[in-house]
């Protein structure tokens, strides 16, 4: 990660069947105040993304998409769950 540190993390959004609502929070985060766009850079291919952020709970469909997204990551292929939907399906 120190060879990171240089440079922005650029990431990747992805919605495996969201309510949207962590989506919203995922973008406000990005909002000045909070100075995480200082370091991270959401990106909208996922060619050009090291991190990818999923929201929603995956479902047969949205799970061999995310997964099509995930191998199109740069090295290192960092994956962040937000949500309980995308960390436990809801549970």
């Amino acid at each position: 990660m120190r060879i990171m540190a240089a440079k922005k993390l650029r990431v990747f959004r992805a919605d495996a069947s969201s309510c949207n609502g962590c989506d919203i929070e995922v973008l406000e985060a990005l909002l000045p105040r909070f100075k995480v766009g200082e370091h991270v850079e959401l990106v909208y291919e996922p060619e050009q993304a090291e991190a990818l952020v999923i929201t929603g709970g995956a479902n047969f469909k949205t799970a061999d998409e995310v997964k099509a997204v995930y191998e199109k990551l740069r090295e290192p292929k960092i994956v962040i769950c937000v949500g309980s939907c995308a960390i436990s399906k809801g549970i």
